[in-house]
């Protein structure tokens, strides 16, 4: 049977029967030896599967805001332009 939230008194929510969320054990942190921290390529304490992780998700993010910046200001010439630039 799967577990269900509920309101603690405290304002936290908790698994029924459990402690409240806020000191359960975080296991991603606890799998991580920096929990807070992206990795540097050169951390030499880091496996390469995680640096390369993190890599992929920053150029992703930079990708999507780099088009999303690139479509707005074409809107945006378009709009006082009256013509796509390009």
């Amino acid at each position: 049977m799967p577990a269900t939230l509920a309101a603690g008194t405290d304002n936290t929510a908790q698994l029924d029967g459990d402690k409240p969320l806020s000191q359960r054990d975080n296991t991603t942190g606890t799998q991580l030896n920096h929990p807070h921290t992206a990795p540097d390529a050169t951390d030499e304490d880091r496996p390469w599967k995680q640096i390369l992780l993190a890599v992929a998700i920053q150029g992703a993010i930079f990708a999507m805001v780099k088009a999303s910046v690139d479509r707005s200001g074409a809107v945006a010439i378009r709009r006082l332009t009256g013509t796509w630039p390009g």
